[in-house]
């Protein structure tokens, strides 16, 4: 490897940069890494909005260079072209080439439950706001049908908004967290 690139062995730096990389967030969950995620991840697909930067994915992509691979200079390329934005997405696509079978439904499944952990992670002691913003979460999911959440209407709307039951929809959506991770980590 060339001296272009730094070594990154400072674990502490590695610690500290991670919790800053949405990628190494997701791979802290137990999720594989692949091109397609990213390229979900950077530009947007179906309920995922763009949920990482190319910095990110370039930050990546020196630590892929400590490991040898077969696609080692299209990532050199990739990093490149951070400038280029039209020639940084069409290496992105040569990149998933690269991937095995992928499938885009538990790429998407991967960042729904990356973006609700780390909703859920970063409540606050605000039961108002922390329910506005669990509900706002499943809404630009789509409301999926295999998630027992309940929602405000006129008929609850009184014993919705409690701290009582915030605290019962936090330990809902940390359950359906913790079984989707597992689902999803059988499938991948």
């Amino acid at each position: 490897m060339s001296d272009l690139f730094p070594k990154v062995t400072d674990f502490h730096f590695l610690r500290d940069y991670a919790m800053n990389n949405k990628l190494y967030s997701i791979k802290k969950l137990g999720f594989s890494i692949d091109w397609t995620l990213i390229e979900i991840g950077l530009y947007g697909k179906a309920f995922i909005k763009p949920q990482i930067t190319k910095s990110e994915v370039i930050q990546y992509c020196y630590t892929l260079l400590e490991h040898k691979t077969t696609y080692e200079k299209t990532v050199v390329e990739l990093i490149c072209e951070k400038d280029n934005d039209a020639n940084f997405k069409k290496l992105v696509s040569k990149l998933i080439s690269y991937d095995k079978t992928v499938d885009i439904d538990i790429c998407l499944r991967k960042w729904r439950a990356f973006i609700l952990w780390n909703l859920l992670s970063h409540l606050t002691s605000d039961y108002m706001q922390n329910l506005l913003e669990i509900n706002e979460f499943w809404a630009e999911m789509g409301f999926p049908e295999n998630v027992d959440h309940i929602y405000p209407s006129s008929k609850n709307i009184s014993i919705y908004f409690t701290s009582v039951n915030c605290n019962r929809i936090i330990k809902k959506n940390t359950h359906w967290l913790h079984n989707e991770i597992a689902q999803i980590m059988k499938l991948q």
